[in-house]
């Protein structure tokens, strides 16, 4: 996922929320984290005036969960709206 900083401003990316959902229930889906391939890590520090910073995220999601929806919310920080995209799993 890339953050790009699109204002005049510094912008505090360690804020960031990041959370996954499966299923017609939407169940949150647990975040991966594997600091030694920096994966699920999330967003550090502060992104200057028109610089982006990559991170990359994984969640555990059901085996069974194959061919149903699933979903990426986004939440940039506190004074920000979230942002979420769906979609359906591959089978």
């Amino acid at each position: 996922m890339t953050i790009t900083n699109g204002t005049g401003k510094a912008f505090d990316a360690v804020l960031t929320v990041v959370q996954a959902t499966t299923g017609d229930a939407e169940l949150q889906a647990a975040r991966i984290v594997d600091f030694e391939n920096d994966v699920g890590v999330g967003f550090t520090g502060r992104i200057a005036p028109g610089a982006s910073q990559t991170v990359t995220f994984g969640f555990d999601v059901p085996e069974d969960a194959a061919g149903g929806k699933f979903g990426v919310q986004v939440l940039p920080g506190p004074s920000y709206t979230a942002v979420h995209w769906a979609g359906t799993l591959p089978t």
